[in-house]
């Protein structure tokens, strides 16, 4: 026998007796869904499974992990002639908005991502590098597409910081320009001049970044839109299929869910190509070599 076969087989004594089998029985199966993975099968709740990438799992900090326990699944999924069957763990979901973005970024610039968003994998995103940069910047000085701009009249630059995404918050570019109307009638009187075109210039970049941000959110773009789910239990079975190289994971959604995210569940299929067929999906799926 080889040093895989032996080494596989000791694994699988060691799940089938403290954590996992290979396989889960007919009895889970006869009434599931099924998702074959790169090197996990999934099942679960017809009326509730999803399919979703694994950039867009959180996982619930207060549920600590087993390091052994996890490491073992790892080991399992990566070693075994055949795809590991797994049971859907439950979840809850919701539709990411600019404010969680907003929110995000603010914790990546200032270092307190991981603390703040323990359990979530990446911080959500608009799609832009830099403009991530100017949305979780404290001021727009902070921001790389504005820290070389220059400007004269220091009322300008708090008016305009005060008013980061008014486009997003359904204001307009009437509205702003009103604005700088009004600080520049206070220019003429208390010193005479007016707004220096170093001044407009400023104003100038400032809203075509704005609207840059506001195109994005329209569109989609980035991580507007998508579905993402919190697990609420089962983290072990998804960690441990994410790190042994899963890209999309399966979950069970609570029910509610289900109803109110139903538009994004069928365009997040759609996207995903899954399509049940007597629990199997008719797309074929590359088994790992």
């Amino acid at each position: 026998m080889s040093i895989r076969k032996i080494i596989q087989e000791e694994l699988k004594k060691i799940f089938e007796s403290d954590y996992y089998d290979t396989t889960i029985g007919d009895d889970v199966k006869n009434y599931s869904n099924r998702y074959i993975g790169r090197g996990v099968t999934w099942y679960g709740s017809p009326e509730q499974m999803v399919v979703i990438h694994k950039d867009y799992v959180d996982f619930t900090p207060d549920n600590t992990f087993d390091g052994d326990k996890l490491e073992f699944l790892i080991d399992l999924i990566r070693n075994h002639d055949d795809n590991v069957e797994i049971e859907c763990s439950y979840g809850s979901a919701t539709v990411t908005a600019f404010q969680d973005i907003l929110e995000e970024q603010q914790s990546v610039e200032l270092g307190e991502f991981e603390m703040n968003y323990n359990g979530t994998t990446s911080a959500a995103s608009i799609g832009d590098e830099e403009l991530d940069n100017y949305i979780g910047s404290e001021d727009l000085y902070d921001s790389k597409l504005m820290e070389l701009e220059t400007y004269d009249d220091p009322d300008l630059y708090d008016m305009l910081n005060k008013n980061r995404f008014y486009l997003v918050y359904g204001k307009s570019n009437d509205y702003i320009m009103n604005l700088v109307n009004q600080l520049n009638e206070k220019s003429k009187e208390e010193i005479g001049e007016p707004l220096s075109p170093r001044d407009y210039e400023f104003i100038k970049v400032f809203m075509e970044v704005e609207g840059r941000i506001f195109e994005l959110v329209k569109e989609g773009e980035g991580d507007i839109g998508t579905l993402r789910v919190t697990l609420g239990n089962g983290n072990h079975r998804v960690m441990g299929a994410i790190e042994a190289g899963e890209e999309y994971v399966c979950i069970n959604l609570v029910e509610g869910d289900m109803v109110k995210f139903s538009e994004k569940i069928k365009e997040l299929n759609y996207i995903n190509r899954v399509m049940w067929n007597n629990g199997k999906r008719k797309k074929n799926h590359t088994r790992r070599t």
